[in-house]
């Protein structure tokens, strides 16, 4: 099992990092600001059927990266690697197991939609921090389709959905992104994910039926695309049309400005444990 976990690391970051994409902005010619406390960031994601995962990573300010920084050793510096974790709930206790690059696995747990499940992190470096969450209930495609559009020079990706919305307020994000095998590395901070949110307030108990494009990624015939739908929680909604809204990038996720919603006590991010209804597409 160790050697499994540590073969899917970094397609693991890739991952957690969908919560936090886009391009890191340029470096700021800035002097004389005060540097921020640094704080534990917390990134989570369930892999169906195999395991949680978490990325534990050290807050940066907007000044300290940017898109000519070398993936392996920005991860290198930010990752927290010394920290006990573990997931408790339902009357369970879960270890989990460091894999590198600041990402904990921990395999079987035994999720139940409506239970509450808390995350204990003690970093000798960084200190504590603890996290609570509660399971939400899987909520499937009822239809999904994606093509290839040609608009100008410009090859993209649509993708048709369906979504036959269960009764009660629910919120809804839809990550797509195109995968490749070549120089996955450098795509850890710049993953180049589409994100959509949706509030159901309009179609509450009904059918939602809708299209988006993935405007970020150039895409040819024979690509991977992965498309993800995930039943997420209000504060979790909040924080995500925020980032959205601001449209800031990666840097700015972990540490500027310090005023995202979290429910992290003593760090920032959010930990999540909803399961994603997950469909991977070969493009034709």
């Amino acid at each position: 099992m160790a050697s499994g976990f540590k073969n899917i690391a970094l397609k693991l970051i890739a991952a957690l990092t969908a919560v936090m994409s886009a391009c890191i902005p340029d470096p700021l010619d800035v002097h004389g600001i005060p540097q921020l406390e640094q704080k534990i960031v917390v990134s989570s994601q369930l892999i169906p059927n195999f395991a949680v995962a978490v990325l534990l990573t050290k807050s940066i300010g907007a000044l300290d990266a940017s898109d000519d920084s070398d993936p392996e050793a920005l991860i290198e510096q930010i990752a927290v690697d010394d920290a006990a974790v573990r997931i408790e709930g339902n009357g369970q206790s879960y270890t989990m197991q460091h894999i590198g690059y600041g990402v904990y696995a921990v395999a079987q747990l035994d999720l139940i939609a409506g239970q509450t499940y808390t995350l204990y992190v003690n970093s000798i470096s960084m200190g504590e921090v603890k996290a609570t969450t509660t399971v939400k209930p899987l909520i499937r495609f009822a239809d999904l389709k994606t093509s290839i559009h040609i608009s100008g020079r410009d090859t993209l990706t649509d993708i048709s959905y369906r979504i036959n919305d269960p009764d009660g307020k629910n919120w809804y994000m839809m990550n797509a992104q195109r995968f490749s095998r070549n120089r996955i590395s450098e795509r850890i901070l710049n993953p180049w994910i589409t994100t959509k949110l949706l509030d159901d307030a309009s179609f509450e108990g009904g059918v939602k039926e809708d299209s988006f494009r993935m405007i970020f990624d150039e895409v040819k015939s024979g690509d991977t695309v992965a498309v993800l739908l995930s039943n997420i929680d209000l504060d979790y909604y909040n924080f995500m049309k925020i980032r959205e809204d601001s449209r800031f990038g990666l840097a700015s996720y972990l540490g500027e400005p310090i005023n995202y919603p979290t429910n992290v006590e003593g760090g920032l991010g959010f930990f999540n444990l909803y399961v994603p209804d997950i469909r991977v597409f070969v493009l034709e």
